[in-house]
């Protein structure tokens, strides 16, 4: 792909500088920060998922840290 791609030669600054005189400033820093904010949402994470659905995707399931043994008789669990 990045063999058939024509090389483009622009300066950032002046391009920024047009949008600025076209936008202002406040219009392209907002648009700016939503565009960050927007990709940064746009990650998958799966560090929240339960073993059961990192099965279903094929990932390897966490460990479970094991609970201390408790000899209290009013939080048995039957």
């Amino acid at each position: 792909m990045r063999e058939i791609q024509f090389i483009v030669d622009f300066n950032l600054k002046e391009v920024v500088g047009e949008l600025r005189r076209e936008f202002g400033f406040w219009r392209v820093a907002r648009a700016l920060l939503a565009t960050v904010w927007r990709e940064r949402r746009a990650l998958n994470r799966v560090d929240g998922l339960n073993n059961h659905m990192r099965r279903d995707i094929g990932l390897p399931e966490l460990e479970r840290p094991r609970q201390p043994i408790s000899l209290n008789p009013w939080g048995a669990r039957f």
